[in-house]
């Protein structure tokens, strides 16, 4: 039991550093429980110390875990609570086997879908639980769980509820959560931030049932300007495109995870038509958790090439230059580059651009002058401009391998 300090100006003195007053001899009320609950959430001391708050109220140790199971904080006020962790949470997580245990006797399906405090049971552990989840209007972000190594009255259950409110408002203060309401978001995030063990990976993809292809690509979507519609609602609109896929918006950016089998030309297409938006895909990935590799694969792909849609097969290459020192890079750049690029400067013409496009056409002028908005006699004048400059033959397969690798060793290193 707690008890509280009635100073001389007639307020409640609790707690300081994690020390507990016992020097006045009357219990708190439940008014002054929520008061100090309350008061946490306004110190603004983050998520902990609302958690070590309500732990003390409640006299039992309080873990949070977001949707995915991952989890976000416990409390740390007791020496209580550690050898309770040490039980529950062997390795900073609750162990897979003791995870499944829960969820079959069906305890978080109920918690799930109540807005009530519900009692359940850890097989493991001799003590009941006490979890409810914590929503907003759109679903479920996290669930809150405190151990019941001591019994509560019913009017510390009705408190709880509360508790789970403020601890709402603190994720929402901290923006955790917009894409949070989506399960597997803390899951990704994490992966891309290399933060999660492999055996922890597979113990959260378990949990939340998701079925991942044998075969996945990685899509990353970059905006050239800020959209005028709300990301999350360009967000699933991509996403509704594919049959399978999972979306995260990571670094300002929109990143989907599909099925290779869903990837289509046609369908990329369709999903840039009305939008400002470039998008790159990575090379084929058989593991989620290899997922920041192949992210960096199709970011890559995005900051060497200049067209609406890239591969990174187009650039593996590049990505080899990458680990090579610049000044290096740049002596295999093909002289006649320089040699355009200043005389554009110095003229306001673009025989730079010019030549890009010709090689990038595979040498058919149609296409090329189409792609340039120019006539077909202005393209063959400027590509007898461009061999008086540099004398380069664009006869030769060597001289135009190596002149379409110099480009793009230039657009990676400039």
């Amino acid at each position: 039991m707690f008890f509280v300090i009635i100073a001389e100006n007639n307020k409640v003195v609790f707690y300081s550093n994690s020390i507990i007053y016992t020097r006045c001899m009357r219990p708190m009320t439940y008014e002054e429980k929520k008061s100090l609950i309350s008061q946490a959430l306004f110190d603004r001391k983050g998520l902990e110390s609302i958690v070590n708050t309500a732990s003390l109220v409640f006299g039992n140790p309080i873990f949070i875990n977001d949707k995915s199971f991952k989890l976000l904080c416990k409390s740390s006020v007791s020496e209580e609570d550690e050898n309770t962790w040490r039980i529950l949470f062997p390795d900073n997580r609750m162990s897979i086997e003791a995870s499944n245990k829960v969820e079959k006797d069906g305890v978080y399906k109920h918690i799930l879908s109540s807005d009530e405090p519900i009692y359940g049971l850890f097989d493991f552990y001799e003590h009941p639980f006490l979890g409810c989840r914590i929503r907003d209007k759109e679903g479920m972000v996290a669930m809150a769980t405190m151990v019941m190594n001591h019994p509560i009255s019913k009017e510390d259950e009705k408190l709880y509820k509360f508790f789970c409110q403020v601890v709402f408002y603190e994720l929402l203060y901290t923006n955790q959560t917009g894409m949070q309401k989506v399960p597997y978001f803390n899951l990704l995030n994490d992966l891309l931030h290399h933060s999660i063990p492999k055996e922890e990976l597979e113990q959260r993809i378990a949990l939340l049932h998701l079925s991942i292809p044998k075969r996945m690509r990685i899509i990353v979507f970059e905006y050239e300007n800020t959209p005028g519609l709300s990301l999350y609602y360009l967000l699933d609109s991509i996403s509704s495109v594919f049959s399978w896929c999972l979306t995260i918006l990571y670094e300002e950016r929109i990143v989907l995870i599909i099925d290779e089998e869903s990837l289509k030309e046609e369908i990329l297409t369709s999903i840039l038509n009305g939008y400002s938006l470039r998008l790159s895909i990575s090379k084929t990935c058989s593991d989620l958790y290899d997922l920041p590799k192949f992210y960096q694969q199709a970011i890559l792909a995005l900051r060497i090439s200049k067209k609406k849609i890239s591969f990174y097969e187009d650039v593996v290459f590049l990505d080899l230059l990458s680990s090579a020192p610049i000044e290096k890079c740049k002596e295999c750049i093909h002289s006649s580059l320089f040699i355009l690029k200043e005389y554009d400067a110095r003229h306001s013409v673009c025989l730079f651009e010019t030549l890009e496009v010709f090689l990038e056409n595979n040498q058919n002028i149609q296409k090329a002058s189409d792609q340039l908005h120019i006539h077909r006699s202005s393209l063959y004048s400027r590509l007898e401009k461009i061999k008086q400059l540099t004398h380069i033959d664009l006869e030769k397969s060597d001289s135009i391998f190596h002149l379409m690798v110099s480009f793009r060793i230039y657009h990676f290193l400039y």
